[in-house]
């Protein structure tokens, strides 16, 4: 059994910690895969806001050099929004480091892949499929309008344009 350890930092933004399930797959060279751990420290409140969670894991894949992980989270518990900030992983073995910059909200029941130090431009992507759908996804939650020819465009999330309606509505129907 190969130990590994895990660091898990969640972002500092409000509403940014979770309390869903999470599973990591950590994977290598030569199509090297660990089986899914569920990621929870027994009797601690993991993934909070602007915390940095250590688990330990151990497979009996060994890989040296993690080079991608695919992490999943669920819509357990009443708060499952979350923001994470990075993940590292040590190989105790070998005590190579890998570190893996997320800086973004993971949605539930997908299941993610990030590459050791993630930045690719749009044609480099290697999971463009992945890029995709997360764009895909922006679009139903954004719009923009050009308030005047020639001036910036402005951003809208059509989530407060909905609140708005509502409430004028509401203010209407009193």
């Amino acid at each position: 059994m190969t130990p590994y350890e895990v660091k898990i930092k969640t972002g500092d933004k409000k509403g940014a910690g979770t309390d869903a399930n999470v599973t990591l797959v950590l994977l290598g060279n030569d199509g090297k895969v660990t089986k899914p751990a569920a990621l929870a420290n027994w009797l601690w409140n993991d993934f909070e806001r602007g915390q940095l969670d250590v688990f330990g894991i151990q497979d009996d894949t060994d890989i040296s050099e993690v080079l991608e992980i695919k992490i999943r989270r669920d819509k357990a518990g009443i708060f499952s929004d979350w923001f994470l900030e990075y993940i590292e992983v040590t190989n105790q073995r070998s005590g190579i480091i890998s570190v893996f910059p997320i800086l973004r909200w993971i949605h539930s029941d997908v299941d993610l892949y990030f590459g050791k130090y993630d930045t690719f431009l749009p044609q480099s992507d290697p999971r463009s499929e992945q890029r995709n759908a997360e764009l895909r996804k922006k679009r139903t939650v954004y719009e923009y309008e050009e308030p005047a020819p020639g001036l910036p465009v402005q951003v809208i999330l059509k989530a407060t344009l909905a609140k708005i309606f509502i409430k004028k509505r509401l203010c209407l129907k009193t």
